[in-house]
């Protein structure tokens, strides 16, 4: 399994337009940190620089679209050379492959999430604010990239399953990005249109995914400043409850990606 890890990010290193695509991905952070602390839309704080970028704004469209972009070239790679079917005959079997894919789609996403961290650290810093609880703030960005990462495998499936050409996966990759950024931007909404009465937590826009890791993000990384009030606690959501409903899509969408790409001719 870790030798077909290893040829996995050795396809990537070959692929200079996918890196290209990931550098200016990373690259994304750097001004929204600046624009959003010279705009004092954050009060120069870390912590709100890190939910803007992390949970809000930068990783919940950036993080699916790049993912789902590199994810479409892993993929397509073996059919469109037709190596599938020296593979299958060594053997090595659709189901190992496509696990290797995704764990290198997962350490990407936990890559990209740090890269973002960075980009924070670096632009709070340079406005002269502090730097505080750095490492499980760290901890909290390398959880989101495996959250999110999780959540880019339903697009992956999408892809896989209405494989026409690059473009189009990519594409698809990108539209599905935009939704779940959608789902985030629902979930905002409806708190900001409570008027500080407790929302319907049940509502759809609460309850997605990306809505959940909005709500958890805050309370993982100060809790003491999260939970002032009663509508703070019931707003805010543990750990343990992201994680399931992060798994639960990721095991599902693993299961159907193996079987849809286990029928396909080879």
């Amino acid at each position: 399994m870790l030798k077909l890890i290893g040829c996995e990010f050795a396809k990537l290193r070959r692929r200079r337009v996918l890196w290209l695509v990931a550098f200016a991905a990373c690259l994304f952070p750097v001004p929204v940190s600046l624009v959003t602390l010279r705009s004092g839309a954050t009060g120069g704080s870390f912590d709100s620089m890190l939910l803007i970028l992390m949970a809000w704004l930068g990783v919940p469209l950036m993080l699916p679209a790049l993912m789902g972009i590199v994810a479409s070239s892993l993929f397509r790679t073996e059919r469109a050379c037709g190596a599938l079917k020296n593979l299958y005959a060594i053997p090595v079997r659709w189901a190992r492959l496509a696990l290797a894919k995704i764990v290198v789609v997962l350490a990407l996403s936990v890559a990209f999430t740090a890269a973002t961290f960075m980009a924070a650290a670096l632009a709070t810093a340079a406005a002269g604010g502090a730097l505080h609880g750095f490492g499980l703030r760290l901890c909290a960005a390398v959880l989101v990239g495996l959250f999110y990462g999780a959540l880019s495998l339903p697009g992956v499936l999408l892809a896989i399953w209405l494989d026409r050409n690059a473009l189009f996966s990519n594409l698809l990759a990108v539209l599905y990005a935009v939704v779940l950024e959608t789902m985030v931007w629902s979930a905002v909404t409806a708190l900001s249109s409570s008027g500080g009465r407790v929302p319907n937590l049940n509502a759809p826009a609460l309850s997605s995914p990306p809505a959940l890791i909005f709500r958890w993000f805050p309370y993982f990384i100060d809790p003491a400043s999260a939970i002032q009030t009663e509508l703070d606690r019931l707003f805010f959501v543990p750990l343990w409850q992201v994680a399931l409903v992060c798994g639960v899509v990721a095991a599902a969408s693993t299961a159907l990606i193996v079987l849809v790409g286990s029928r396909r001719e080879v």
